[in-house]
């Protein structure tokens, strides 16, 4: 069975991975996208948050295109933390939520090169990647 690559992302104005992939932080939200993970059964986005605080994403969304998956209310990422965001099912944590949708659908938006977009509660674009084609 054959691996999807992990497309990773870095800060505006710093390096590219060898995708030249790039995390762009539209707002000047301590929150980015750092990482994107298509595969068959469950896709991911990791997020970060960049600073010494506590950032809940109640009412935040991803965007991948036209398509628009809520985060699940109460999710806190903690001060300089990662959070997993997963497509498919599971036990959400501290660490990861478990969205449960279409991963078929998802996964033909994030190979079509398709910008994925983390959309804070006021509907502001705070940060951007997309995953090569």
């Amino acid at each position: 069975m054959a691996s999807t690559p992990n497309v990773a992302g870095t800060a505006v104005g710093a390096a590219t991975s060898a995708a030249n992939v790039a995390s762009t932080a539209v707002s000047a939200s301590p929150m980015r996208i750092v990482a994107v993970q298509p595969g068959p059964a469950d896709s991911t986005l990791t997020l970060e948050n960049t600073s010494g605080t506590p950032v809940d994403l109640t009412n935040w969304s991803v965007r991948l295109g036209a398509t628009s998956l809520r985060l699940p209310a109460n999710t806190v990422v903690p001060p300089n933390g990662r959070l997993v965001v997963h497509s498919g099912t599971g036990t959400s944590t501290a660490s990861d939520v478990y969205l449960a949708q279409d991963t078929a659908t998802l996964l033909t938006a994030l190979q079509s090169g398709t910008t994925v977009s983390l959309v804070d509660a006021s509907g502001n674009v705070v940060g951007e990647m997309t995953p090569p084609r």
